[in-house]
């Protein structure tokens, strides 16, 4: 089996294989090389004839913290992990303004309605 990954590893025993999320220092944080990596990890233990069942693990003291958001919060990536610079601007800005307020008579309508007692039911 060849596979070979900065942040996962594969480790393989009597049918079994264990795929390590192996960023222990970082307690295993998702970033865009290991969502890279994964299909390629999966596919080696998928094809090397052998491998039975498949465990994903973390090394370290932590499983996984889920995703690395110092990277992946920093902005908006593509498959090869690069960043677009316009679309976190964007949310930001989003964000801040809050979210647009519009008088909607129907449910203000429909509120009153329900809250009149003395309507017919």
């Amino acid at each position: 089996m060849s596979f070979s990954s900065e942040v996962l590893s594969i480790e393989t025993n009597s049918g079994v294989g264990t795929l390590w999320l192996d960023r222990p220092e970082k307690r295993n944080a998702m970033n865009p090389p290991m969502w890279k990596d994964l299909p390629g990890a999966l596919s080696a233990l998928a094809t090397d004839g052998e491998t039975r069942a498949i465990i994903l693990a973390g090394k370290g003291k932590s499983f996984s913290v889920g995703l690395d958001l110092v990277v992946m919060g920093a902005g908006v990536y593509d498959g090869d992990g690069n960043r677009g610079e316009r679309a976190p601007r964007r949310a930001r800005n989003k964000i801040r303004s809050g979210p647009k307020r519009r008088s909607d008579d129907r449910t203000e309508s429909a509120l009153e309605w329900h809250l009149d007692d003395d309507h017919d039911a």
